[in-house]
């Protein structure tokens, strides 16, 4: 299970809870969480570019 999750960038500390399958499958159905820190990174920057402040309530989506 850990060499999965450590492929997957999921920390060492992250547990994983039920059977061993439902483990194997929460990690492989996963979004990496490396993976969805830079695409939320690249959504704040276009929000940014763009002239939209991310922390004001102004905005609807």
């Amino acid at each position: 299970i850990r060499e999965c999750a450590r492929i997957q960038t999921f920390p060492d500390w992250y547990k994983f809870t039920g059977s061993i399958f439902d483990k194997y499958s929460l990690i492989g159905d996963a979004v990496p969480p490396l993976l969805a820190r830079r695409i939320a990174e690249a959504v704040l920057k276009s929000l940014v570019d763009a002239g939209i402040n991310p922390k004001s309530s102004d905005h609807r989506c």
